[in-house]
């Protein structure tokens, strides 16, 4: 006989013994077996999160077996990267995690050994999640930095789905306000080889951004999940998805992710299991865990406080015998050896019996043992009537437990604790508690009968945060109420700026561009735009962040977001000659149909709700090649004094401004050619002639 098999029955013997004194110990699992394999179970775990990132890394690859790919995010918070693991299984690649400010040393190194030349490393979130200094730390490395940012944590997730595949096999959707729901989705999205992405949402509710790629999904043709609570709230709002997902959600976060890891068509029959921290703080591991789990199409589980909660627990005695391996991410300190030797128990089968200490002298026995013959304990039941278990901080939320069953004795109490240290015991069946913080809670009652049989239950309530405010409405610009770009709540208005010369004849400077805090140059809009509220965006890569300069003619569109959802903006200006403008001979840029010289460009910039954005070019220097829609009053007489030719330009050649918002483009007209002034105002070409006074440029701010 083996030493296992006689320890089993040893502890089969004290199981019974303990039986005959005290009646109440639960027997085996039924599907034990003395003869399951106990699975391998390596740990990864460093002295810190972003070690801990490097071992997982180099279980799957180094210079004998070379990565396609790396994603980097920072290791301080989740926001950015929630959706990078399935990024990275699919790529075939680890995801490594370093400070805001620089690389960290020991990553470069490993991006050096487990990389090939000019491979491409994925940067998450904008330059204030991963810095310049990062970007240009990977590129010094030799290879090629991509960032993948949005206007917030839900619109980056979009784009790393975006960058795994263009119309994704499964989609899991979780709530991107905390990390535990999403990084079972992660870990479920990295194993699904057509294409398998995570979407956030923020809270109950979908944001715009996840809004806008949900409506180029056809649910009839996609996997689509909600994973928790607060994503089967979300996704049911949304009428083209009613019926048409799976809602994978427990009473709380482990709950939940056992049920995602017992999803047999998310995972059909795994050989291999992950075991990480779900608890506040320790995301990283788990996050590039889930990486690793996509390469073996493993499930991630979620212990706590050092042990496994008991619907975890349930997961690895379901699979007891089907395990080869159980991967733990984190180091002891993070989780605790106890619990992976808790789990491995479970996934043997061997766990030994709980021992239930005897009632006392002529008392009650004590919860959970077993009645004496003949007496039945009552069945315990809990509902809330919360829709989709949710409810909003200071919202009373009644707690039933009407249908439960009394067993051979009335019930005679009904003890509620509510999960936030808050308590009730009554000897109705009801009770209302309202939650003072944002939270998911795990409410339980327990129902005793005048023997003293009792039996709990439990309900999961998760406690929304409560909204943002409305955003401030944008500040009143110009004159009028401007032009509204479609229906996509931006207005725009065109300007002109010369800070050189005092008011004239036009009116007054629409802005004092120069002193403003708020300036953006140029060259920092690269790699996806800029989110700064009411920033002035300088085109003209002369610039190099001395965006004032010598002030001269600044033509400029500002655009301001007055409706409720954020929005990508892309400002293109096109002045085109005509034949009726060129002369003889022509003058520079005066080829009819010519787009160099009057043609702008800027790249996107992110509008939020309440923000405006100044789109500004710069005369630069004298020269034309600035790619200037308005040379300046410098223009081809090289004086203030604009020649006669100049005067009928204006007219027949008004300038298009062409709105790209979110992808779709609609062009504006500028009626007024409050942008086409080229060294003269409408005043100084009276009679066809050269102005022969100067007039002010500046133009107030103007409906297009």
């Amino acid at each position: 006989m083996s030493v296992r098999a006689c320890h089993r029955k040893s502890l089969i013997a004290i199981a019974l013994l303990l039986s005959v004194v005290y009646g109440s110990v639960a027997p085996f699992p039924a599907h034990a077996s003395a003869s399951a394999k106990t699975p391998a179970a390596p740990r990864y775990g460093g002295t810190d999160r972003i070690a801990t990132a490097l071992q997982i890394a180099d279980a799957h690859f180094g210079p004998s077996n070379r990565a396609d790919i790396v994603v980097l995010t920072r290791d301080d918070a989740f926001a950015d990267a929630l959706a990078g693991n399935a990024l990275a299984a699919q790529h075939n690649g680890p995801l490594l995690v370093t400070p805001t400010a620089n690389l960290a040393p020991n990553v470069a190194a490993e991006l050096t050994k487990v990389l090939p030349p000019h491979a491409t490393v994925y940067l998450l979130g904008g330059e204030q999640a991963l810095s310049t200094a990062v970007q240009n730390q990977v590129a010094g490395l030799g290879f090629t930095p991509v960032r993948l940012a949005g206007s917030d944590r839900y619109d980056t997730a979009t784009k790393i789905a975006a960058a795994i595949a263009p119309r994704p096999h499964t989609i899991l959707l979780a709530t991107g306000d905390n990390a535990p729901d999403a990084l079972a989705a992660g870990a479920a999205a990295a194993t699904d080889p057509s294409g398998g992405v995570v979407l956030l949402t923020h809270d109950t509710a979908v944001p715009p951004s996840t809004g806008r790629y949900l409506a180029g999904v056809d649910p009839s043709a996609t996997n689509v999940y909600a994973v928790g609570g607060q994503a089967v709230a979300a996704l049911g709002s949304q009428p083209r998805f009613a019926g048409r997902f799976t809602a994978l959600a427990g009473a709380d976060r482990f709950e939940t992710d056992a049920k995602v890891a017992a999803n047999t068509k998310l995972y059909p029959n795994p050989a291999t299991a992950g075991l990480a921290t779900g608890d506040d703080g320790h995301w990283p591991d788990a996050l590039a865990g889930g990486a690793f789990l996509g390469v073996d199409h493993a499930p991630l589980l979620l212990a706590s406080a050092g042990a496994v909660p008991p619907p975890v627990l349930a997961w690895f005695r379901a699979h007891a015998g089907n395990l080869s391996r159980i991967a733990v991410f984190g180091g002891r300190s993070a989780l605790p050896q106890a619990a992976v030797d808790q789990a491995l128990a479970a996934a043997t089968g061997v766990e030994p019996p709980p021992v239930v200490s005897p009632p006392p002298p002529g008392g009650n026995p004590p919860p959970g043992a077993t009645p004496p013959p003949g007496v039945t304990a009552p069945t315990a039941a809990l509902a809330t009537g919360l829709p989709h278990g949710a409810a909003a901080i200071g919202q009373p939320v009644t707690f039933d437990a009407s249908q439960s069953k009394p067993g051979s004795s009335p019930i005679a109490s009904y003890a509620f604790d509510f999960g936030d240290g808050i308590t009730q015991t009554t000897d109705k069946p009801t009770a209302s508690h309202a939650y003072t913080q944002p939270g998911q809670f795990t409410a339980t009652v327990r129902v005793t009968d005048t023997d003293g049989g009792s039996a709990t239950a439990s309900a999961g309530v998760y406690v929304a945060a409560p909204p943002p405010p409305p955003p401030p409405p944008p500040p009143a610009h110009g004159n009028g109420p401007g032009t509204p770009v479609g229906a996509t709540g931006l207005v725009a208005w065109a300007g002109l700026y010369d800070d050189h010369h005092t008011s004239g004849t036009t009116g007054t400077k629409p802005s004092p561009w120069c002193s403003s805090p708020n300036v953006v140059p140029y060259p920092q809009l690269a790699n996806g735009g800029t989110a700064a509220p009411n920033a002035i965006v300088f085109e003209g890569d002369s610039d190099d962040g001395a965006v004032c300069g010598s002030g001269w003619d600044t033509p400029g569109i500002m655009v301001a977001n007055t409706g409720g959802a954020t929005r990508t903006v892309t400002i293109t200006v096109s002045i085109a000659a005509t034949a009726a403008t060129v002369t003889t001979p022509p003058q520079p840029g005066q080829t009819a149909g010519n787009k160099g010289r009057d043609w702008d460009l800027w790249q996107p910039v992110v509008l939020q709700p309440g923000q405006s954005v100044i789109f500004a070019q710069r005369y630069v220097g004298g020269s034309l090649q600035a790619n200037s829609f308005d040379p300046g009053d410098t223009n081809y007489a090289g004086a203030y004094g604009a020649p006669g030719y100049l005067c009928p330009y204006p007219s027949p050649a008004k300038a298009v401004v062409h709105v790209v918002v979110d992808g779709a483009g609609i062009d504006l007209t500028d009626a007024q050619q409050t942008l086409n002034t080229h060294g003269v105002d409408a005043a100084g070409c009276t009679g066809g002639v050269g102005s022969s006074g100067r007039n002010d440029e500046s133009e107030p701010w103007t409906a297009l």
